[in-house]
């Protein structure tokens, strides 16, 4: 297989770079005790959702109705039938 030529190359280098980073935090991961552990995004019977909008400056325009349109639907989902395990909450952090 032959990699593309020019500018091409450079994302392929930055496109296997991210790969191989990735990788390798992903395999940084210890073997503890999995059933006592806690679970990021998880407290209780809430399952919490990361939401990145912007929520400031000129593109808040853009972010506060998503974070909105976001929240409606996960109280909604939360209102029929909740989520699975749990729950739902957007926290926008």
């Amino acid at each position: 297989m032959s990699l593309p030529i020019g500018r091409s190359r450079a994302v392929w280098h930055v496109v296997l770079g991210t790969c191989v980073m990735a990788l390798a935090v992903g395999g940084c991961g210890g073997k503890g005790d999995t059933t006592t552990a806690r679970t990021p995004g998880v407290s209780g019977d809430t399952i919490y959702l990361g939401a990145l909008v912007p929520l400031s400056d000129a593109v808040a325009v853009i972010g506060k109705p998503l974070l909105s349109g976001l929240t409606a639907y996960f109280d909604r989902v939360n209102a029929e039938s909740g989520g699975i395990g749990g729950k739902y909450k957007v926290d926008p952090r």
